[in-house]
């Protein structure tokens, strides 16, 4: 925790030191109910992730309720946002919707949350209220996760709620975590005992349990498959640090000859929004998620070297918009207007990267099919109503 203090630090200037509460939640929605969220800390926002739907609700110490939207936490109401998180834990469990129970939700005020990216994290038993702690119910004897892959009959993958890791992954004929059927136990006798633990990896990769997540990293670092790495990359956004920073552990040992270049893509992509080729295939974690997994990828270096190198990387290939430097660019120079069709072009030109974003930051689109474009001998940056792109 403390290197990732430093981190913070270094780039948001000094570290929120308020540790996470629950009693704004408990307030809100009441002490029971609590058990079933994850509590984190964002800046001055109390983030309570529901463990089974993943919907988050954030609070201020104050109970005031906020939404991320563009790259700022804006005030939103409470009242909603919990009946949104109703409706998915309804669905998720397929039952019958509900009235939700709320305490009174203070009013909110304008003012915004400040250093929301000096994030702290509190998993495991110091972050249930007390008296929750000895309600919780035991774990599950068996988990679905997805069957991302298809395999089989395509139906989820069940898995051990409390698993023995150590003999799944030692086993010569390891179980199968398909459902039982004749097609699936072909399907599962056919494999190679390396195809079996590659799949047995992803699977226990995915477990809802932090724990069974955690142990599985550190099983499976000699599965060098494109499966697990992408897990890995995946679980650098995962909201229990000790997760994270292990995947981040792990990532490394797999792309330390290359300082993790193809992580840090997977990563821009997901920050972006689209992939190299304008598709949104293959992403998943979100935005806000990926910027974090950066920053522990980073933080995780394994030397200074390698921490000077990543750096490099992401700041050739990633642009966050919060994070550009403010710096004078008069030096941008406009250089015409084009119309393509319906498409307008403004176009600039700038001596380098850094002065092209800068201006790019301080320009607004408010139209459709409007692109402010700058070239600079590092290649071409716009902007469109969407935001800055490259």
């Amino acid at each position: 925790m403390a290197s990732m203090n430093k981190l913070f630090a270094r780039l948001f200037g000094k570290v929120q030191e308020a540790p996470p509460t629950w009693q704004p939640l408990e307030k809100c929605i009441g002490r029971e109910r609590c058990a079933d969220f994850i509590l984190s800390r964002d800046g001055n926002v109390n983030v309570y992730r529901h463990k089974a739907t993943g919907k988050e609700l954030r609070l201020d110490d104050d109970g005031h309720c906020y939404v991320f939207k563009n790259g700022n936490y804006e005030p939103t109401d409470f009242k909603a946002t919990w009946e949104d998180i109703e409706r998915k834990i309804t669905a998720s469990a397929g039952q019958s919707n509900r009235a939700p129970t709320l305490a009174r939700q203070p009013e909110l005020h304008a003012a915004t949350p400040t250093n929301r990216h000096q994030m702290v994290i509190l998993t495991g038993p110091s972050s249930t209220p007390p008296q929750v702690a000895a309600q919780a119910p035991p774990s599950p004897t068996s988990v679905q996760v997805a069957n991302q892959d298809r395999l089989g009959d395509r139906r989820p993958l069940v898995l051990s709620g409390s698993p023995d890791l150590h003999r799944i992954f030692s086993d010569q004929n390891p179980g199968s975590p398909m459902t039982d059927s004749e097609q699936n136990r072909q399907f599962w006798q056919s494999l190679t005992l390396a195809t079996k633990r590659n799949i047995l990896a992803i699977a226990y990769l995915k477990h809802p349990s932090p724990a069974v997540r955690l142990g599985t990293i550190k099983l499976v670092r000699d599965v060098q498959t494109v499966g697990v790495s992408y897990e890995m990359v995946n679980l650098l956004g995962d909201a229990d640090l000790g997760v994270s920073r292990a995947a981040a552990e792990s990532v490394w040992e797999r792309e330390r000859s290359s300082n993790c270049e193809d992580a840090v893509k997977s990563l821009r992509d997901e920050i972006r929004g689209s992939t190299s080729r304008g598709t949104t295939d293959g992403l998943v974690m979100g935005r806000e998620k990926a910027i974090r997994a950066l920053d522990t990828l980073s933080d995780c270096a394994p030397d200074e070297p390698s921490r000077t190198a990543i750096a490099e990387i992401a700041k050739r290939e990633v642009i966050i918009a919060e994070r550009i430097q403010d710096l004078d660019t008069a030096s941008v120079q406009f250089a015409r207007t084009e119309q393509r069709k319906q498409f307008t072009y403004e176009l600039y030109q700038a001596p380098n990267r850094e002065q092209a974003l800068a201006f790019l930051k301080r320009k607004v689109v408010t139209k459709q099919h409007y692109y402010v474009e700058v070239e600079t001998p590092d290649g071409t940056f716009g902007r469109d109503l969407n935001g800055i792109y490259w």
